[in-house]
């Protein structure tokens, strides 16, 4: 279902990857502070001051990382 959602509201679907292939790619990559969020359970603040009102859909994962 996410595939066709995706390409019925014309964004490029890539790839699946669970938490722990997320979290798994990410320590390979260096980074050493990672959180995951499911879209449903994103904190308020990260989209609340977007002059834009962007909100994510739901049903994705969104990973949060710094070095």
């Amino acid at each position: 279902m996410s595939i066709k959602g995706a390409r019925n509201s014309g964004t490029p679907f890539l790839s699946f990857f669970s938490h722990e292939q997320m979290r798994a790619l990410a320590v390979e990559a260096g980074f050493k502070k990672i959180e995951i969020y499911s879209t449903s359970h994103l904190p308020i603040d990260h989209f609340a001051k977007r002059s834009d009102r962007l909100k994510p859909s739901t049903g994705e994962e969104i990973l949060i990382v710094t070095i």
